[in-house]
């Protein structure tokens, strides 16, 4: 059986790591763009519709900080594995 160089295998490694810096930058853009759809999405929501209740408005902030996680996840999480 023969191996790798040892130079090849350098060459490997650093370019598994760019891959893997570049996926990661990737999947926190992704979550960071998912994150301020949300938030236009609530304010437009919040500027159509005049919300008096508070419940509401925070269950509206839950929603997008689920969106975060749900998007980190599937961005971020599940590409690195």
């Amino acid at each position: 059986m023969t191996s790798i160089p040892p130079s090849v295998s350098t060459l490997l490694t650093r370019a598994i790591g760019r891959v893997r810096r570049l996926r990661l930058l990737r999947g926190l853009a992704t979550v960071g763009i998912a994150v301020l759809a949300g938030i236009f999405a609530v304010m437009a929501l919040d500027a159509r519709f005049v919300i008096f209740d508070d419940r509401l408005r925070y269950a509206m902030t839950t929603g997008i900080a689920l969106l975060a996680a749900v998007t980190g996840y599937l961005a971020v999480v599940r590409p690195l594995r």
